[in-house]
């Protein structure tokens, strides 16, 4: 979910059993149902789930159920108040995303291909944060200390493969892993200024003898969540408030990386399971409500297989598990190389702790698949769908797709089965803090 717009054009539509005045549409790893009406190459703006749009753009629209407040009070939309987009099941089809086509005196300032959050400077969408967990954000602001620790670098957003599948090129390798359901968590031997632990009088003596060339840094482990600093060295830094009864990320990383990395080296990794204290570290989810988006087999199949409630406990047995996805190398000068994946793989044998499951690779090549984009969307699509080899208990959330191609820095893509995305819209019902939004 990118809690933006992508401009489009409308793609090919395909007809709905027992529909007159509706049709499916295909598009960007996107189902979206539109009105018959609406001609294929129509100029719009594709939004996907759990986007929120702005309250001036869905009444301008008439999007509302409740048509008080819409800009035409007689019209009644089908969005409710807090104008989230959701995902439906609409006639048999599993509609993940929203087109809406694009008046005429805007499309010359937009591009094809561009994503957007407002248009001529007013806030069109973001993405959807419940409640709880946007309290929680306002209750750590302001509580993190400046970063002392400038190379400890988070890891960079990753995007969505359905926008993004035309990055892939001839050549490129391409690595398919499993996309685990935990909280995300970061470790690094790496070297931060140490000036603030350093008496004044210290200071004061050493700007007499050294001058400006005083030299305050050494190398320290850093353990952080996605965003936040948790400690330097053990010792806690900033952030008190750690979401789970503990500090889930500095205990996880000094029992599988402290003394182990090298200098400048970060790990960035998936905390699954259960926290030291036995409780999940992602909620539990009932599947009753899943009956709105399966069919009665679909459902049937889906409840015989993982139970009433899902559990992501990818058979930790109570406890926790550290998996790597990634792992840099920055020199002193803040300069960030990125391990190839073959490189992490090796680097994980030799600190004896697992990385991502690897579920395929290839080469591309123009030679061999002529429709390489096609061929290669169809394959990330039957991984991102198909159950979990290695995790059968409970549904796979999707695949990270790994692209190689000579750069310092390698593209890393996502992709989310429907039903995960589904099970992650009913967590939000029920107000629960978002993890990785939060931390």
């Amino acid at each position: 979910m990118t809690g933006k717009g992508l401009i489009c054009k409308l793609g090919q539509h395909t007809a709905i059993e027992a529909a007159d005045n509706i049709v499916q549409v295909d598009m960007f790893g996107e189902t979206i149902i539109t009105q018959k009406n609406t001609p294929e190459g129509t100029i719009g703006i594709l939004f996907d789930m759990e986007t929120c749009l702005s309250h001036e753009y869905a009444s301008l629209h008439n999007m509302y159920r409740h048509s008080g407040l819409n800009y035409d009070k007689t019209v009644k939309g089908y969005l409710e108040d807090d104008r989230r987009i959701r995902a439906v099941r609409l006639k048999g089809v599993k509609c993940s995303a929203l087109f809406m086509p694009l008046n005429l005196n805007v499309k010359p300032a937009l591009s094809l291909g561009q994503e957007i959050d407002q248009i001529a400077g007013v806030k069109i969408c973001e993405k959807y944060i419940s409640k709880k967990t946007q309290q929680s954000i306002l209750n750590r602001e302001g509580k993190v200390k400046e970063n002392i620790a400038p190379t400890f670098k988070e890891h960079f957003d990753t995007d969505q493969w359905g926008r993004n599948s035309h990055l892939i090129k001839d050549g490129n390798l391409v690595i398919i892993t499993e996309k685990l359901h935990g909280t995300s968590g970061r470790c690094g031997y790496l070297q931060i200024d140490t000036k603030d632990k350093i008496s004044k009088w210290k200071l004061f003596l050493d700007k007499l003898i050294w001058g400006n060339k005083a030299f305050y840094k050494s190398y320290e482990f850093v353990v952080g969540s996605r965003r936040v600093i948790k400690s330097i060295s053990e010792q806690e830094h900033g952030n008190k408030e750690h979401f789970y009864e503990t500090d889930l990320w500095t205990s996880t990383s000094k029992e599988y990386f402290e003394g182990k990395l090298k200098k400048g080296e970060t790990v960035y990794f998936e905390i699954v399971g259960y926290t030291p204290e036995g409780s999940l570290i992602m909620s539990s989810v009932s599947n009753s409500k899943l009956k709105n988006f399966l069919s009665k087999k679909e459902y049937e199949k889906f409840i015989n297989m993982y139970g009433q409630t899902t559990y992501f406990t990818y058979g930790t047995d109570k406890t926790y598990k550290v998996f790597v996805y990634r792992i840099t190398r920055t020199n002193e000068d803040g300069d960030t190389i990125d391990l190839s994946w073959d490189q992490v793989k090796t680097r994980c044998e030799q600190l004896a702790v697992d990385h991502a499951p690897e579920l395929s690779r290839f080469i591309t090549d123009t030679n061999y698949v002529s429709h390489l984009e096609t061929a290669t969307e169809q394959l990330v699509n039957k991984l991102t769908n198909s159950e979990s080899n290695m995790f059968p208990e409970h549904i796979k959330e999707g695949v990270c797709i790994r692209v190689e191609n000579g750069s310092l820095t390698p593209k890393i893509l996502k992709s989310k089965s429907f039903i995960f995305k589904v099970l992650e819209g009913i967590v939000k019902d029920t107000n629960t803090v978002d993890i990785e939004e939060s931390n």
